[in-house]
């Protein structure tokens, strides 16, 4: 059976895919185009492509056994299928540990500054029999064993080693964690501010030692979204805000520990081996949505402020990059359907298409630093946040994913 995938209600989109003008900046992080492999959806590789079907399994939320105070954060699944979810508001945090089946397991971590407690979560990830934990307020990470749930330790992020050759280096707070491999951790650095937030619109990611200290070369560099900006009345300090249409940077790393990166303009994913040298790239052409600001239930007073600065007439492509544990890139593509993306799965070393499907998702709710989006393939689920803050809905639901070969 060949490796593809295609869910509930497959649609082929043959006039998605064609050539298309950039309208945007492209990101200027990754200059080299060798080893570039253009790709084409043609309406053959189209309908070659396997079909698969996702059934709704298992739902994780609030029920009669756990109350969830507060909002789904960041999500992560292990090996045994145990889901792991970061809740959050404020000066209430928690991470809730559930079953397979759904039951909850327990609760671990809460709000504070002591062992094992944090202030904001930004980033989780699992790697064999540990859970690490990001918080990128206190700067710190913090490890849990997943065979009783106990806290194992605490490391402050040590930045002493690395080369400061600017502001960045002395203003950089980490972001997101991911784990290489046992000995080391890659964290993305970012520099955040309220008051001047595109001071830098870029992103660094460095590995870092089990004990906290960061390289002293950066391995990755990325392009970070550009914010709208606009003063109150009043006041000179100038505040930021992104839009659903925003360009940003994806990114998604393997259990090889190599590397995938993307600029949401083009459908342009580039490869790099674990310590961060380019490989190869794969892209596809493609026809970009058009982009109507009236369309958007936007605040009136931020309309004014975008068309003053500027914006562009199509949706960028890409929405969703992630890689699973069996060599797929899975891809969600922004469509002219507002209530669902076009997903594609590729083969992580030829960039073939191996399957497509569409699932439900809003391109009107897309926020480049919310964590709206949360969706896992591992071990043969599909796991996805599903929400609806009007009806009280904030849950992780799991698919399990059935392979159809046409």
């Amino acid at each position: 059976m060949k490796k593809n995938i295609s869910s509930i209600g497959v649609v082929v989109l043959l006039s998605l895919f064609s050539c298309s003008k950039q309208t945007e900046k492209k990101s200027t992080v990754f200059q080299s185009n060798n080893n570039r492999i253009n790709l084409q959806l043609d309406s053959k590789s189209i309908m070659e492509s396997d079909t698969v079907e996702l059934f709704r399994e298992k739902v994780f939320e609030s029920n009669k056994e756990v109350f969830l105070d507060g909002f789904l954060w960041k999500t992560k699944v292990d090996n045994e299928n145990n889901v792991y979810i970061a809740v959050q508001r404020l000066g209430k945090l928690a991470i809730y540990v559930f079953h397979p089946d759904g039951r909850l397991k327990n609760k671990v971590s809460r709000y504070g500054r002591g062992p094992g407690e944090f202030e904001y979560i930004s980033s989780m990830t699992v790697y064999k029999d540990t859970l690490l934990v990001l918080d990128t307020r206190l700067q710190k990470i913090g490890f849990f064993s997943l065979n009783d749930l106990s806290h194992i330790k605490d490391e402050l992020i040590d930045n002493s080693k690395i080369k400061r050759e600017g502001k960045f280096e002395s203003l950089m707070k980490g972001r997101d964690i991911y784990v290489i491999d046992a000995d080391h951790i890659l964290m993305k650095f970012e520099v955040l501010s309220l008051f001047e937030p595109n001071m830098f619109t870029k992103s660094v990611s460095y590995r870092i030692s089990n004990d906290g200290i960061i390289n002293s070369k950066p391995i990755l560099q990325q392009d970070r979204y550009i914010m709208y900006t606009y003063k109150d009345k009043g006041n000179t300090r100038e505040f930021g805000f992104t839009t659903p249409f925003t360009r940003n940077s994806l990114f998604t790393l393997n259990d090889k520990g190599e590397m995938f990166t993307a600029w949401s303009e083009d459908f342009l994913i580039k490869k790099y081996n674990r310590e961060g040298i380019y490989q190869k790239s794969f892209y596809y052409p493609f026809q970009k949505s058009n982009l109507s600001l009236e369309a958007l239930d936007l605040d009136r007073r931020r309309v004014e402020f975008i068309k003053e600065q500027g914006y562009p007439k199509t949706w960028p492509v890409l929405h969703t990059m992630e890689a699973d544990d069996e060599g797929r890139l899975w891809i969600a593509i922004i469509t002219d359907n507002d209530s669902t993306y076009q997903w594609v799965v590729l083969d992580q070393e030829d960039g073939s298409l191996l399957a497509k499907f569409t699932f439900s998702g809003k391109r009107s709710e897309i926020s480049p630093f919310a964590s709206t989006n949360l969706t896992i393939i591992k071990n043969g689920y599909f796991y996805n946040r599903e929400y609806n803050y009007e009806d009280g809905i904030d849950r992780i639901v799991k698919y399990k994913i059935v392979f159809k070969e046409r």
